[in-house]
């Protein structure tokens, strides 16, 4: 119990140290490609979304669908880049998560039978339980799946 404690642990100070890295400096806005959909956030206005279409040292040109738009480099204060959809991850966590809640459940269930009531079916209380959370936690894995936005640049 101890290990999987400390396993624990290490991923929640791992996530935090990596979520705590700033952002990368226009480098990384310079390595994307052309076509990228991006997300730029301008001083004195609002956000814009499109796909990028070409980066020079001072200016970036982007497509919102209406036609190209050139901002100047020193207007943008922030840069997101739109992330995949990670459906098979989402679906495998939900997967986890799911059977786990299920044989909490099926092992509460099994605990709370005395005498013939499961007909000493105990076990297989618990792994029907298991494998039907599975199924649902699965499928609700793979519905809510959907890409994110992850930030490039920050001024």
């Amino acid at each position: 119990m101890r290990n999987v404690q400390g396993a624990l642990v290490a991923l929640l100070v791992a996530a935090a140290i990596s979520a705590a890295q700033p952002p990368g400096d226009w480098s990384g806005v310079q390595a994307l490609a052309s076509g990228t959909e991006v997300r730029v956030a301008i001083a004195q206005s609002s956000a814009v979304a499109g796909k990028l279409e070409n980066e020079t040292g001072t200016t970036l040109t982007l497509n919102p669908g209406s036609g190209s738009r050139s901002i100047d480099r020193q207007q943008l204060t922030r840069i997101w880049v739109k992330t995949k959809a990670r459906r098979k991850r989402s679906t495998f966590i939900g997967l986890a998560v799911g059977a786990g809640g299920g044989a909490a459940f099926g092992g509460a269930a099994a605990s709370s039978c005395s005498g013939n009531i499961c007909g000493g079916h105990g076990a297989a209380l618990i792994a029907g339980a298991a494998a039907g959370g599975a199924i649902v936690g699965a499928l609700i894995g793979t519905a809510v799946s959907h890409g994110g936005w992850r930030e490039v640049y920050a001024q």
